[in-house]
Order: structure tokens, then sequence, then C-alpha cells
């Protein structure tokens, strides 16, 4: 029987870790160039503060950590997307409770999907956002919400959110 030391148990370590590095990178590059690739496929290559760029580049980040599509397909449906508009304009994290009836078909926690999906999604809106838009974000949406009332004029309403949109 041979014994190795410590000093050698360390060596074997540490080059089975290394060799799991170089492949989680290698991995990781070829997964880089697939999620550019789609980007590019569906004409959102470049990270724009606008509501659909955001969602797309979010919901290509989420998928390319392996998700099933039965669990991306949530994030199609009209109000979930919906909800992560609001989101987008108010940076308030949607509510989606007792929304979705757990499936065979998912066999995962939705809450903490979705919790994970806004997770990404809401770093994209800060990287999109540049420091002047976050600044006319701002005072937009304090604008917006102070405005709104009962007794505000719908199309002034409308006016300002088309003005929060862009």
């Amino acid at each position: 029987m041979i014994t190795i030391g410590f000093s050698g148990i360390l060596a074997s370590i540490i080059l089975e870790a290394a060799n799991w590095a170089r492949k989680r990178t290698k991995e990781k590059l070829v997964q880089n160039t697939q999620v550019i690739a789609l980007l590019e496929k569906v004409g959102y290559e470049k990270l724009e503060d606008n509501f659909e760029c955001i969602y797309a580049h979010s919901l290509v980040t989420f998928a390319a950590e392996g998700k099933p599509q039965s669990l991306l397909n949530i994030f199609k449906k009209e109000n979930v997307i919906d909800a992560f508009r609001e989101s987008w304009r108010t940076g308030e994290i949607p509510n989606f409770s007792n929304q979705f009836e757990p499936t065979k078909a998912i066999d995962t926690n939705i809450s903490s999907e979705i919790v994970e999906f806004h997770t990404i999604f809401s770093n994209l809106v800060q990287k999109a956002r540049s420091p002047g838009s976050q600044g006319i974000f701002t005072v937009l949406s304090e604008v917006r919400d102070a405005l709104k009332s009962p007794s505000m004029d719908p199309e002034l309403i409308d006016i300002l959110d088309t003005l929060y949109e862009h």
C-alpha cells in the first residue's frame, strides 16, 4: 500500500479541480456563444432600455441555466409578461401568488423560479439604464404615481405612460 502525504492529496485535489474548472469554463464559453447567437437571431443582440429587449435577454439568460421548456413556457403567458412590464415601469416585484397550479410537467417551485427570473430581469434593467435615464425614470415614476388619482384625466395618464415607456 502506497501512502501519499497530505501535500500529495492536495496536489491531486488541485489537479482535479483545475480540470473541472477548465471544463466548466469551456462549457460556459459555448453557452455564452449560444446565448449571443440566439439574441442576434431574434434581433436583440444589444441590450437596450426597452421592455421587450430586456425581457428577451432575461428569458435567454434564464433558459441558459438549463430550465425545462415547461417552466420557460410560463414566461410567454400574457399575464406574466404584463406583470413584468409593470415591474419594468414601476420597479416593483410582480405578485403571482396563487396564479399557478403545480403540475407534474414542472417539477420545481414556481415561486422561487419566478423570483430567480425577476432577479435576472432587474439586474438587466439596471444594466440597460444609464445613470441619466435612471434619474428620469425615478422622476417620471414619482410624478406618475402622484398624479394617478380617480379625478385624473385618463388621457393625461396615457400621455404620462407613453413618456414613461420611452
